[in-house]
């Protein structure tokens, strides 16, 4: 009796020294140190009384012991010796070694019952399986791997990452400081593990649990030699050339619309990791910065804000932080677009330009195939004609600033439809929207801006295009194209007056690649160049989308204008990454599920253990 007791308070030893090993300080209060040893010789003492059953306690105990030491020292806790890692190590293995010799002895002399058999037959077999277990682990250790079963692939990183991670040129550290507590911690050391793991050894990833005394010292250690880095919970990218970026961790939580919020409409927080660190992975190894310039003189939309005039700085903000250098032009003084112009941004303009202007956006685009961006007002009494109207229809974009875009709008407390000139643009497919559909873009005032098909010719076939042009936002079926000028929100649509619904209010064009003949002796049809880069064109019909107002109520409008721009600039990759869901879909489970599957768990499977159990008698009797 003496020999169990001695067993089982062993046994509860270890297992208490077991459990306190993972919490935090353990190891400084050596509480995991004390019991574990202290179980181990519980269960020598239980060797001497009852030598048979302590030889077989003494391999998941060895185990156990082992397996904390050797944990312990692959972490390199802080404050723990070598002392502290081989003790139990030591202790663990003696105990199962020390077990496994009994047992063969035992059999070696015959002297073993047919208990003692299968417990030494157990202790072969639990050894066998614990090597299969660490080879197992090894090879998976070799070949990792994984896969997303989420409906809405939430722990996988989309190809525009995986892509930047696996062309790395440079190395980058990644330092998080907040503590594993935090609301999102998981969700961002999972997602920054899976950058490491696709970079090839490129990228490597630092934690800092700043709610721990040791770890906060090593914070303020890593503030004071990151000078540009504010003192505040954050994801920090650092690349070996010298650049930093600093991501605080209020930027990584999405709200996908603040209207609604505002209207009280219930929305889901959605995990913004993925867009803002690769975000940030481009801007820290990025080697050059391409120039946009946005012109002036013509009333354009203003930089910075200069009294009660609108301006776009929120948005000019995002775009510098996608490694873009911004310019101002004013065509009519400087008589040409720079060679360093990458995209020529024209951001509503209230005046007419020259023909002279005209000529060298017209040659910006044709002769050196340039990008260019424009957005529109619709024509009223403060804003003529730009003039831009002819280029843009060259380009199979036709912008009807002559008619204002118009949606339905339903009063929250009920009452009859309202016309409303502010647009919750929908997105067709296309490469710069297909990441938004989750996100609301506002327009305001906005014109129609139709992306035209090829002309005919006499016989009513279409001439060969030398463009690809398509939509990229659009009004509501409800909506229409209203001509009337003076239009208020009592208009209705006339039939044969207005543009029927949906219409377009933002379109691009794509110049196409000439085709070439390869080099064959056979006769083949002629392929495009692959390596042409054509003009491209972007067309929205109200600037009102760039507003500092419209870019903070409206969270699509920063995620479409920067993607445009990366559009244009060809910088495809960097299209933004739609936020994921942090709250996981519970399953809804109807009452009559619940209480089916309640008392078959309950009644079922105990009943049908019982009649297994005497079929099995029943015809062992038989």
């Amino acid at each position: 009796m003496m020999g169990v007791v001695l067993g089982l308070m062993g046994l509860t030893c270890i297992m208490v020294g077991t459990i306190a090993f993972p919490i935090a300080g353990a190891w400084r209060n050596s509480f995991s140190i004390t019991f574990l040893p202290v179980g181990i010789i519980l269960l020598l003492g239980s060797a001497f009384i009852m030598w048979r059953l302590a030889s077989v306690l003494a391999l998941p105990a060895g185990i156990v012991a082992c397996a904390v030491g050797v944990i312990a020292w692959g972490n390199a806790l802080e404050g723990a010796s070598i002392v502290q890692y081989a003790l139990p190590a030591a202790a663990g293995a003696t105990l199962a070694l020390g077990s496994v010799a009994v047992n063969v002895v035992l059999m070696l002399k015959g002297n073993a019952t047919r208990k003692g058999l299968v417990g030494a037959n157990v202790v072969v077999m639990c050894i066998i399986g614990l090597v299969l277990l660490g080879v197992v682990n090894y090879m998976a250790s070799l070949y990792y791997n994984k896969r997303d079963l989420t409906q809405s692939g939430k722990f996988t990183l989309s190809g525009k990452t995986i892509q930047i991670l696996e062309n790395l040129d440079e190395p980058v550290k990644v330092t998080v400081i907040m503590p594993p507590s935090g609301p999102i911690y998981d969700f961002t050391s999972n997602m920054l593990d899976d950058y490491a793991r696709f970079s090839d050894g490129k990228l490597s990833v630092d934690y800092i649990d700043i709610d721990m005394a040791g770890e906060r010292e090593r914070a303020g250690r890593f503030f004071e030699e990151n000078k540009g880095v504010n003192n505040i919970q954050s994801v920090v990218f650092q690349a070996s050339g010298g650049k930093t970026k600093q991501i605080p961790i209020g930027q990584l939580v999405a709200n996908m619309d603040t209207l609604a919020q505002m209207q009280g409409v219930k929305q889901e927080p959605k995990f913004n990791g993925e867009n803002e660190f690769t975000a940030a992975l481009i801007k820290v190894t990025d080697k050059e910065k391409s120039v946009i310039y946005f012109t002036t003189g013509k009333g354009e939309l203003l930089l910075r804000p200069a009294g009660s005039q609108p301006a776009m700085s929120r948005i000019a903000k995002d775009i510098k932080g996608d490694n873009y250098e911004i310019k101002t032009i004013n065509i009519a003084a400087e008589k040409r677009i720079p060679d360093d112009c990458t995209v020529l941004a024209i951001i509503g303009p209230t005046r007419r330009f020259s023909t002279l202007e005209l000529d060298q956006i017209g040659d910006f685009l044709k002769v050196r195939h340039g990008k260019l961006l424009v957005a529109l007002e619709p024509i009223g009494t403060k804003v003529v004609a730009s003039g831009l109207e002819r280029i843009l229809e060259e380009w199979g974009i036709r912008a009807r600033t002559d008619m204002k875009a118009v949606s339905i709008y339903r009063p929250v407390l009920g009452g009859q439809q309202q016309a409303s000139f502010q647009i919750f643009a929908e997105h067709p497919p296309h490469q710069i929207t297909k990441k938004m559909q989750s996100l609301s873009t506002i327009f305001l005032w906005s014109c129609v801006v139709e992306p035209l098909e090829p002309p005919k010719q006499p016989r009513g076939q279409s001439v060969p295009a030398r463009y690809d042009t398509a939509p990229l936002a659009m009004t509501s079926k409800g909506g229409w194209g209203e001509t009337d000028k003076t239009a208020g929100p009592e208009t209705r649509y006339n039939e044969g007056i207005d543009l029927t619904g949906p219409v377009p209010i933002a379109a691009c064009s794509q110049e196409r690649a000439p085709k070439q003949q390869p080099p064959s002796p056979y006769d083949q049809p002629p392929k495009p160049d692959p390596n042409f880069d054509g003009a491209r064109i972007v067309v929205l019909g109200d600037r009102d989308v760039l507003t500092n107002r419209n870019a903070s109520q409206g969270p699509g409008n920063v995620n479409f204008v920067l993607n445009i721009i990366n559009w244009l600039a060809g910088k495809t990759v960097r299209l933004s990454i739609a936020p994921k869901s942090i709250y996981a879909k519970p399953i809804t489970i109807k009452y009559g599920e619940e209480q089916a599957i309640f008392y078959s768990t309950l009644f079922g499977l105990p009943y049908l253990a019982l009649v297994i159990g005497g079929i099995v008698y029943w015809r062992r009797s038989s």
